[in-house]
């Protein structure tokens, strides 16, 4: 089984920022996000060998024209890890974008084999607040099929606690998931690369939010888990 053929149960979650904080900040993250996180990685065996990417910005080192992008180096699954990222009230830091491994990617690619577990959230208003936006955020969430656990019960409990407005579901490869004979959903790029920009082309469009959320089609070409 190469890289890209390994076969996932696989999420997304659209949904808006609850009122008691972002999902990122720090006093919600440690109450509510990394525990409902910590729930999906407790599904693989290789839930220490887990590594973080995470791109922020620091507001004090940005122009009209440049973007400081804060380095963090090595991120584990850990405290001393998570309190270089999660943002402080009246932090400086710009939250973007946040992927887990497990295992790290580098073992993946050392073993050619994808990981047993995936999630990336996207911070969809990092652009700024003068955008039409349909959701706050977008999570993907990806969980090997020969890790033979059961997952949506999982996904559910994580959809219902981070105030997704919907969450979808599909079985797909790490490489690419079902052919959408119309055209509305693009599915041609691996796990790893999906963001909201370019996912949905119902009438041409190539952002989501160029759509009323309520409008978007979701079934038949994913099953609506919450």
């Amino acid at each position: 089984m190469s890289f890209s053929n390994r076969k996932f149960d696989f999420y997304i979650l659209f949904g808006d920022n609850p009122k008691s904080g972002f999902l990122w900040a720090k006093e919600f993250w440690t109450s509510k996000t990394e525990p409902l996180l910590n729930q999906i990685l407790d599904l693989s065996v290789n839930k220490i060998e887990t590594g973080l990417k995470v791109l922020e910005y620091d507001f004090k080192n940005t122009t009209d024209k440049y973007r400081g992008e804060l380095k963090f180096g090595q991120l584990k699954w850990d405290k001393k890890s998570h309190n270089k990222w999660i943002l402080e009230k009246n932090d400086t830091k710009l939250f973007t974008h946040f992927e887990s491994w497990t295992p790290k990617r580098t073992i993946c690619e050392k073993n050619d084999k994808s990981p047993d577990v995936f999630i990336a959230i996207w911070n969809e208003r990092h652009l700024g607040e003068d955008r039409n936006y349909q959701f706050d955020y977008l999570i993907t969430i990806a969980i090997a099929k020969d890790l033979n656990k059961e997952t949506k019960s999982v996904i559910k409990k994580v959809s219902k606690c981070l105030n997704a407005k919907k969450t979808i579901f599909c079985e797909r490869t790490w490489g690419r998931g079902k052919i959408d004979k119309n055209e509305c959903w693009e599915f041609r790029k691996w796990i790893q690369d999906i963001s909201s920009n370019g996912i949905y082309k119902k009438d041409g469009k190539l952002n989501i939010h160029e759509t009323k959320f309520e409008n978007i089609e979701f079934e038949p070409y994913w099953e609506i888990i919450d």
